[in-house]
């Protein structure tokens, strides 16, 4: 009989283990990644934390963030000390980027006219679609010409009536 109880109990243990194990449940199959570039100019993927608390961020890394977002690009906050840039900033100097003279003047998606250098073509850009990507789309419908300055900022050749 005891015999009997001890294999009872065990199976009993095994199920319960097992149904808290239910793959069906798992929020970590759909984290997200972000590609982009370092403060050092290299490639890389990061898996972003939940909450960031960097009150002791380095100088190094700071000065990054500021950099890379001052121009127009995304920046990706992944860690404390590992923070990704949509472009490659570092390749070059930034005071040459500050001095990049606009090659073409259209409107953005609020109607203001104003100038940008096309994107560079080894930008990572989010997937998510912006109100001024959804205007780049339609200023192309139109018959329009599209031009991407950053991650979603693009002007139209036309101001868009529609949009």
């Amino acid at each position: 009989m005891v015999y009997y109880l001890k294999i009872f109990f065990l199976l009993g243990l095994f199920y319960s283990c097992k149904s808290t194990s239910d793959k069906n449940n798992r929020t970590d199959l759909y984290v997200t990644s972000y590609t982009g570039y370092n403060a050092k100019a290299e490639a890389e993927v990061c898996y972003p934390k939940e909450v960031l608390d960097c009150a002791n961020r380095s100088e190094e890394q700071s000065k990054f963030l500021e950099d890379c977002t001052s121009f127009g690009y995304e920046a990706f906050e992944c860690d404390c000390e590992q923070i990704l840039c949509s472009y490659n900033i570092a390749k070059e100097s930034l005071s040459k980027k500050l001095n990049v003279s606009a090659s073409f003047t259209g409107y953005d998606y609020k109607g203001r006219r104003r100038s940008c250098s096309p994107m560079e073509k080894d930008v990572f850009c989010t997937l998510s679609v912006e109100p001024a990507d959804e205007f780049a789309i339609e200023c192309v419908k139109q018959g329009y010409e599209s031009i991407q300055c950053a991650c979603h900022d693009h002007l139209c050749s036309e101001p868009l009536d529609s949009f």
